[in-house]
């Protein structure tokens, strides 16, 4: 027997297992409305949260580290490290898109088109960003944070090219070059930014 807030609901079970299903469709029928409320508020969020694909370098680098946060909070090294590499990626694009912004007349057409020839970390590094710099103060300040990249980039490929896993605290040094990396880049545009681990 079953009382619930404004009905009364009464069954029979033929066995033990089939009143136990029957009480918990009870028990989830009583907690209907908070769970519909709970999924109204996700929702409500998530309409509200810009699409990724609209978002700009900046904030691509924040979700990035916020999904890096959640995946080393549940253990989950690999992933963690693959969104790191992923922020380092971005930190670069950034910084490339400035420099073409400010030194050229290219449309963002094209310089989308530059950064796919690029193909990766280091050939952004190499290719577009070093010789962008050149003779330019930020130069040795970035050149510096070839060797990090080169770290970074070689386990994010083994862990998505190859299979390859990684445990604590591997993931947790690159995680620390990864944002070595994205504020030694990101802060020479935008002095202020900062990278949060969250909960």
């Amino acid at each position: 027997h079953y009382k619930g807030r404004s009905d009364t609901f009464s069954f029979r079970a033929d066995n033990e297992n089939s009143a136990i299903v029957i009480a918990g469709l009870f028990l989830i029928t009583s907690n209907w409305a908070l769970i519909e409320k709970k999924f109204e508020k996700r929702n409500a969020i998530m309409s509200k949260r810009k699409p990724y694909d609209q978002r700009t370098d900046l904030e691509k680098i924040t979700s990035q580290w916020t999904k890096l946060s959640g995946f080393h909070s549940r253990k989950e090294w690999s992933a963690a490290v693959v969104r790191a590499a992923t922020a380092a990626e971005i930190a670069a694009n950034l910084a490339i898109r400035r420099e073409f912004k400010s030194r050229s007349q290219f449309d963002d057409y094209v310089v989308e088109e530059f950064l796919c020839w690029a193909n990766g970390l280091a050939g952004k590094l190499d290719r577009l960003l070093l010789p962008l710099l050149k003779g330019r103060s930020t130069h040795d300040s970035i050149k510096k944070l070839r060797k990090v990249a080169d770290k970074i980039n070689k386990k994010r490929n083994g862990i998505v090219h190859r299979g390859e896993f990684c445990g604590r605290i591997e993931a947790t040094e690159l995680i620390d070059e990864s944002k070595k990396f994205v504020l030694g880049v990101v802060q020479h545009y935008k002095p202020s930014f900062k990278l949060i681990e969250k909960p």
